[in-house]
Order: structure tokens, then C-alpha cells, then sequence
């Protein structure tokens, strides 16, 4: 009986699901702090060979703090401009809905039933749409959202990634107020709820639109024995370019409920993850054997390649 209870603890606590990132205010501040001198750096050493970035030299030799908080740091200010980058080209190209309204209603440049009044309000995204799934108004405007360039980025800042899209979302908050192209009707707080608002929504694409959360926790499909077994590497370095490869294959095709185990009835990896995501589904064979083929056909092209580099070196010999 004790062995039954303990198998079904077990059972209970691998089915649990991920606990969602959360929000770390201690590293906040820090980065926050830092953010200015991100890109600053000193040569140390004896023959000053050596390279610290400003912010890492502060916290281990100014603050004394502990080496942990020296590498999430250094991680979130690694990652913030690109984050940054994502949030201001597919959320806030264009004013979002509800600063628009406020606008209107403010300066009272769009008055209800002005016909001269410009019609450029930019469609409202609801809880099940994304900027990519936006009327062809506002395409030409706001770029569709990549699944695997947000992946990468998450895969790397892993639990910190809220931390740092809030430092991405302040960061374009204290840019866009001391923009010299802000036009005399947008105040400060227009700004702030213009990127609270596209950072919220790209939030939720990432949480439940995307199920990018917990990505990183994602197992590959193939192991490294795996790619040498079944593409025929030598061991080695090549085996870390293809096991990157079959990462970003899973997070732009991630598990769908259709080729999934439970239709399939293949067999998952059993952590209740699915592959490039974390909405509970585990890959199915046919879910496998399409990341393989797709392996395979990169293999074959990169030795087409090499065959043809080789033929020309004999030809100039």
C-alpha cells in the first residue's frame, strides 16, 4: 500500500504543469540600474587582455553580490534589445486602440461624425489574435510575429524573460519621451500606456497564444546519439549545429492536437510539454519523423555542397 501511494505522489507530481514565469523585482531594479551601461566595457589583466562589461564589474567587485546575480543580469541586459526590437516593430508601429481613444477624446481630432476626420485606427487585438492575424490595414505596419526569433530569445533568458520585457517595455517608454519626433498632442503618459498596453498584448501572445512560456524546458526531439545515429555524423562540434537546427524546426512547427500522441499514439517524452512549447502534448512518431526527414535533407545539401567544393579545388589543381 505504501509503495501504491508513494507511485501515485510520483504519478502526481510529474503531471503537474510548469509553474509560469513570474516577474523578479529584485533583478528589475538591477537591470533597471544598469540598463545605461550595458554596452560599456574595460580591459583588466596584465596585459589588459581581458574584457568585463561595466555592469558585471559593478555587482561582483562594487556590490560584493554573489556570482548567480552577476549572470542573470548579464543575461537580461544580453537580450533586452532584442526583445526590444520584437515589441516595438510588431506591437507598437502603429497607436494602439485604447491610447487612439484617449487621444480622441483629449485633443478631439477624431470627432464621431467628423467626415474629413483621417481614418487610420488601428484594428483591436482581442485575447485569440496577434499582430500577424491583423486585418491587411495594419500589415503594412506592424510586422507579423516570429515564433522562432521570440523563441531563441526566451530559450536564453528563460524564467527572466518577463523581467526583461518589462526593462524593454521602460526602456521605450524613457525612448519615446525623449524622442525629438513626439508630436505636441502625445504627453508622456500617452507613451506609457502605448507601450503598457503593446507589452501586455505581446505577453499574452507569448503565454497563451504561442505557449512559448516554459520553452526552454522543451527536450529535443532526437538526442545527441540520435543525430549521429540517424544523419550519420562524425562526433563532434556538427553534432551541436543540428541538435540547434532541430531546435529551431520545434519552435517553428510547434505540436498541434492533430499530431500529437494521443492521435497518433505515439510515444511522448513524458513531461508533459510539447514540442517548441509548453501546451501539454507530447510529439507523436509522424511528429518526429518530419523533424528527421527535414534533418536528413540539410544533411544531404550540406554534402552535396562539400562534393562540389571539393570537385572545383581538383579542377584548379
Amino acid at each position: 500500500n505504501n509503495n501504491n501511494n508513494n507511485n501515485k505522489k510520483h504519478k502526481k507530481s510529474t503531471t503537474q504543469p510548469p509553474t509560469p514565469s513570474t516577474l523578479d523585482e529584485r533583478m528589475l531594479y538591477l537591470t533597471t540600474f544598469l540598463h545605461p551601461f550595458r554596452n560599456l566595457s574595460y580591459l583588466y589583466g596584465f596585459n589588459n587582455d581581458k574584457r568585463m562589461t561595466i555592469p558585471s564589474y559593478i555587482i561582483r567587485e562594487s556590490l560584493k553580490f554573489k556570482n548567480k546575480d552577476v549572470v542573470q543580469v548579464s543575461t537580461v541586459l544580453a537580450h533586452v534589445d532584442a526583445l526590444r526590437d520584437v515589441l516595438v516593430n510588431c506591437y507598437l508601429q502603429t497607436t494602439p486602440p485604447l491610447l487612439e481613444q484617449q487621444q480622441q477624446q483629449r485633443h478631439g481630432s477624431l470627432v464621431e461624425g467628423d467626415e474629413d476626420a483621417p481614418q487610420q485606427q488601428r484594428p483591436k487585438m482581442d485575447h485569440t489574435t496577434t499582430p500577424s492575424s491583423s486585418s491587411s490595414s495594419s500589415s503594412s505596419s506592424v510586422n507579423p510575429f516570429c515564433r522562432l526569433e521570440v523563441g531563441l530569445i526566451l530559450r536564453n533568458l528563460k524564467e527572466l524573460w518577463v523581467t526583461a520585457l518589462l526593462l524593454a517595455t521602460l526602456a521605450e517608454v524613457e525612448s519615446s519621451n525623449n524622442s525629438t519626433t513626439t508630436t505636441p498632442t502625445t504627453t508622456s503618459s500617452d507613451n506609457v500606456n502605448r507601450c503598457m498596453e503593446g507589452a501586455l498584448q505581446f505577453y499574452h501572445d507569448i503565454v497563451h497564444t504561442q505557449k512559448l512560456d516554459g520553452c526552454w524546458r522543451v527536450r529535443p526531439l532526437l538526442d545527441g546519439s540520435a543525430l549521429i545515429r540517424t544523419l550519420d555524423l562524425p562526433r563532434g562540434p556538427i553534432v551541436g549545429v543540428y541538435m540547434q537546427e532541430q531546435v529551431q524546426w520545434m519552435l517553428r512547427h510547434p505540436i498541434s492536437s492533430r499530431s500529437s500522441s494521443a492521435s497518433d499514439g505515439g510515444a511522448g517524452d513524458g513531461d508533459g510539454a510539447g514540442a517548441g512549447g509548453t501546451n501539454g502534448l507530447s510529439p507523436s512518431s509522424s511528429y518526429t519523423k518530419e523533424c528527421e526527414l527535414y534533418l536528413k535533407g540539410l544533411r544531404e545539401r550540406e554534402l552535396a555542397a562539400a562534393d562540389k567544393k571539393e570537385e572545383k579545388v581538383e579542377i584548379v589543381v
